[in-house]
């Protein structure tokens, strides 16, 4: 038995239990007790927490692993202030000599020039070299005229064209997805690679569990990408829980993943699990393209809806006639109207959601839809960080009365709409500290603005945003999201105690160690333990 002792481990249990020692066997908690009582069994190995605060492992209800990875790897743009810097950075890559250049993170509101890239900024530094950047959201794409020949030829489809403006070489919604045009075919072995990058990484953020959404990032079938999963969970590499949310393109993939015998895994042990399916119904705030009922305050459009009612609820009911359930992007209050709309239509038969379908980001929820949230309990997969570039646009988008409407994270939770957190990463830093930092504060990490601080939360129930109630979309509230025994060996062990730390501070605490079904898949090596 592998024992942590002399901490404060904090269950989160229905009692708030906490305990000084913790002991995991064969990839569960054995024990849970005194320090004098856990010295006293047989243990394997010993470690000194040296008073340090053990949580239940992190979990991230909605980002992108595998994209996170690879834009990562590529051209990271976030933090940028001109466009001329950006093509400096762009310059720089190529003459690492590039076949592609690929970058994700600009946000016009913060560039000086207060516009959106165009082809022209990206020709302007090569018409040879195919360039594709993604705007901070990941629903607005730029490129320049390589770029643009290479879409027309690989990838391109009828129905994208609305949203491509071929003049400015701006590419909204789902046509941003053509990016992967101009890249290479990817390996099961490059696929695993990407993978194992990003598991390191948010190891580093004591996250143990994420909800993923992974088959729609490169130019590969989403076969292969549940191979390369299954791949590494077989040679004991993965070392993280992962739920994969399914995006499809096309309904007729849909059907395939279907007919090949998949669906949402409700109670399975496995580190990899197929979870929802997942629908993308708009856009996002930032770019104008999150679907509103009434026009935005600052330009005439409603933003973009994807798919029409009947479309939506053709496949929301496609998906629970598989036993599967949906998690449906919506950020727009239409785009969130329409969800609940197709979701309530096919829970005649299961009036309290028991298949869990959920609506991802629920940003803007007046109170009428955050009723029929709850009433039919309805999940809210939420990301706090998103209020750091949020704050700055919501009222001159929406004005006053809408932008108050917006992350009411307290509101649901008082109206009893089931609520996790998560980091739509690579959108945010998937940090959990400065997620948990947000949800309390509702400030920006400079501490310098504000944003309905009567939404915030109290730090225990921020923190069970990341873990107990993070459980619940997966079915594992059971199985994980507290420290009790018999459950998942997952845990975190932080360097400060975020109980007694200032407020402000919450952000910056460092994790000391990771702890994922049983094994230390984290250690910060500043820190001795014996």
């Amino acid at each position: 038995m592998l024992l942590l002792y002399n901490g404060k481990i904090s269950t989160l249990d229905s009692n708030n239990s906490e305990f000084s020692a913790i002991g995991i066997e064969n990839e569960r908690i054995l024990f849970l007790g005194s320090d004098e009582e856990g010295l006293k069994k047989n243990c394997s190995n010993k470690i000194d927490l040296q008073g340090k605060r053990v949580l239940p492992g992190f979990i991230d209800s909605h980002m992108h692993l595998i994209h996170y990875a690879f834009f990562s790897t590529n051209l990271v743009l976030f933090g940028q202030n001109s466009i001329k810097d950006i093509q400096e950075m762009v310059q720089k890559k190529i003459q690492e000599k590039k076949s592609y250049i690929l970058g994700m993170g600009w946000n016009q509101a913060y560039l000086e020039e207060k516009r959106m890239i165009t082809k022209d900024d990206l020709d302007a530094v090569s018409t040879e070299i195919p360039i594709c950047l993604l705007r901070s959201c990941g629903h607005i794409a730029s490129m320049n005229t390589k770029a643009l020949e290479m879409v027309k030829t690989k990838g391109y489809h009828p129905d994208y064209e609305p949203l491509i403006d071929w003049d400015k070489g701006i590419l909204r919604e789902e046509a941003n997805k053509l990016y992967m045009s101009i890249l290479p075919d990817f390996t099961t072995e490059d696929i695993e690679e990407l993978i194992r990058y990003s598991v390191s990484h948010l190891h580093k953020a004591g996250i143990t569990s994420i909800h993923s959404d992974d088959f729609q990032t490169l130019p590969c079938d989403f076969e292969e990408i549940i191979k390369a999963y299954r791949s590494l969970e077989e040679k004991d590499e993965l070392n993280i829980r992962v739920y994969e949310q399914c995006l499809f393109l096309y309904d007729k993939e849909f059907k395939r993943f279907i007919d090949a015998g998949y669906s949402t895994d409700k109670d399975g042990d496995s580190l990899f699990r197929l979870g929802p399916r997942k629908l993308l119904q708009d856009g996002s705030l930032g770019a104008r393209t999150a679907a509103m009922r009434e026009p935005y305050s600052d330009k005439d459009t409603l933003g973009d809806i994807t798919f029409d009612q009947k479309t939506l609820d053709h496949y929301v009911q496609e998906a629970a006639d598989n036993n599967m359930s949906v998690a449906i992007h919506g950020i727009g209050d239409k785009a969130i109207e329409m969800g609940i709309d197709a979701i309530e239509k096919t829970l005649v038969d299961d009036p309290k959601n028991t298949i869990r379908n959920s609506i991802v980001h629920s940003q803007i929820t007046p109170a009428d839809l955050i009723k029929r949230m709850a009433d039919s309990n309805i999940l809210a997969l939420s990301q706090p960080n998103f209020i750091e570039d949020d704050m700055n646009v919501v009222y001159e988008r929406l004005g006053k009365e809408r932008a108050e409407s917006s992350y009411c994270w307290k509101s649901m939770l008082e109206a009893s709409v089931p609520l996790s957190g998560g980091s739509d990463s690579p959108v945010t830093d998937f940090n959990i500290m400065k997620n948990i930092y947000a949800a309390v504060t509702r400030k920006n990490l400079a501490g310098t603005k504000e944003y309905l601080p009567e939404e915030g939360l109290d730090i225990d129930t921020a923190i069970r945003l990341f873990t107990q109630m993070g459980a619940y979309p997966s079915f594992d509230e059971n199985k994980k999201g507290t420290l009790e025994t018999g459950k998942f060996a997952d845990l975190v062990v932080l360097e400060e105690d975020l109980y007694t730390v200032e407020k402000e501070h919450l952000k910056d605490i460092e994790i000391a160690m990771t702890i994922c079904n049983g094994k230390i898949v984290y250690e910060n090596k500043e820190e001795s333990y014996g």
